[in-house]
Parts: C-alpha cells; structure tokens; sequence
C-alpha cells in the first residue's frame, strides 16, 4: 500500500469520513504539501494521531502482553491508535463472522493473554497454510484490549 493510501486511510479513520479527492498517486514532495494543507484542517490531537499512523511500532509480543498485564490504562496510552508488528506463535486460525483471524501468543502454554490478529478475506489462502505452534510476523493496527485478548485489525503476514 502506498505512503498516501495510508494517509488517505488515516485520515479518514480519524476524521469521520473527511473526504480527500487525488487523482493520481502524487510524489513525496506533493505528499508534504499535501500534509501542510490538510493540517489546518485537523486539530491538534487529530495530527498526533496520524504521524503516529505513518509509523510502524515493532514490539516483542511478550512486551505487548506485559504492558496490559502490568497496567492496562498505561499500555492504551501506548498502543492506541499504532501499526504494530510483533512475532508470535499462532495458537490458532479461525473465522468469526466472516472474518478470518488468528490468536497469536508469546507461549500458548503459559501465557493467558492473547493477541487476536483480523485479515481481510484476500488473506484467506495464506492463513490456510497456517498451523498451530508456527511462528509468525504479523502487522496490524490496534483496535482494543477485551478481557484476556488484545485486538488488531487490518492484519497481515509479513
């Protein structure tokens, strides 16, 4: 995906449905005008979030679950609204509603927390030739933290 879909995605996520019209993929030096116009169109708080969007933030699944286990107020003010990728093992590779995911842990005999990673239907076929206790590097965005899962959507395998 390129730099200006996800700023595209972004800052529609962010906005509520902003709506942006380009007609082509412009190059990085439009994307920072492009950037410049649109700040004074966000608040402050809207801009953090999007430079924080455009980051990717690699983090070991064991700190990722430690976080929510030591102080789940504290990890929100970390993780919300951040691209993370992380390796895991795959516990295992479900569908829910239409929706194809995998839970993914740092030791699924130890650990009671979870990360559950959300694909889209394109990803089907390579979450077929997954298997349970296979390590895997996955990206997504995340969503929440609920009970003893913490979500991420938008997923996919690196």
């Amino acid at each position: 995906m390129t730099r200006l879909a996800l700023l595209t995605i972004a800052v529609l996520s962010m906005t509520g449905g902003f709506s942006i019209a380009l007609a082509q993929g412009p190059g990085d030096s439009e994307v920072e005008q492009w950037l410049v116009r649109l700040e004074g169109e966000l608040t402050e708080l809207q801009q953090r979030k999007l430079a924080a969007r455009l980051e990717l933030v690699r983090v070991s699944i064991e700190k990722l679950l430690t976080d929510y286990r030591t102080n789940e107020i504290a990890a929100d003010e970390v993780y919300e609204g951040q691209r993370l990728e992380f390796s895991g093992i795959v516990q295992s590779v479900g569908d829910e509603r239409g929706l194809h995911l995998i839970l993914v842990s740092s030791d699924p005999d130890l650990s009671p927390l979870k990360v559950r990673c959300n694909f889209a239907r394109r990803h089907r076929g390579r979450l077929a030739e997954l298997s349970q206790s296979q390590s895997v590097r996955v990206r997504g965005d995340f969503r929440e933290k609920d009970g003893s899962i913490v979500s991420l959507r938008n997923c996919y395998l690196d």
